[in-house]
């Protein structure tokens, strides 16, 4: 199986942007290797799902996202800090995505990449719902 296609929603660019903003007034170093880190992240993770669901190895859901988002969803950590100390949320960030079936041929063959969050700020169940994209009305896989 080759890697998932990778779909950015309207509220994961929104909080993109807003997470390089908040980024670039601490440094445009730390921003730069943001931007880089969540790309390279993303890829990985669409090959990598792409295995997993392959190989039949079940993936497991974020369990409050989930019901956020009233469908499966899963978060990856990613970390963009040269080093963390222990216990220290410098650097780590939550990624949120779906898996879906676009082309709805009976395989899984989308990651949707929801939303980021740092590690440090408030949960996203606690946030008021945002509007859903129209990306966010298609079926789960």
């Amino acid at each position: 199986m080759t890697a998932l296609r990778l779909l950015v929603t309207d509220t994961a660019e929104e909080r993109i942007n807003d997470a390089v903003t908040w980024l670039q007034g601490y440094s445009e170093e730390s921003a730069q290797r943001f931007v880089e880190a969540m790309e390279d992240a993303l890829q990985v993770l669409c090959r990598q799902v792409a295995a997993d669901i392959q190989q039949k190895i079940p993936l497991q859901t974020d369990e409050l996202a989930s019901i956020y988002y009233s469908r499966p969803v899963f978060m990856h950590l990613l970390q963009t800090g040269k080093t963390r100390k222990r216990r220290s949320s410098a650097g780590l960030w939550r990624l949120y995505y779906d898996i879906v079936d676009q082309d709805r041929d009976g395989a899984p063959d989308t990651l949707r990449f929801l939303s980021v969050y740092h590690a440090a700020a408030r949960p996203l169940w606690e946030e008021p719902r945002p509007e859903q994209d129209e990306d966010d009305n298609e079926d789960v896989a």
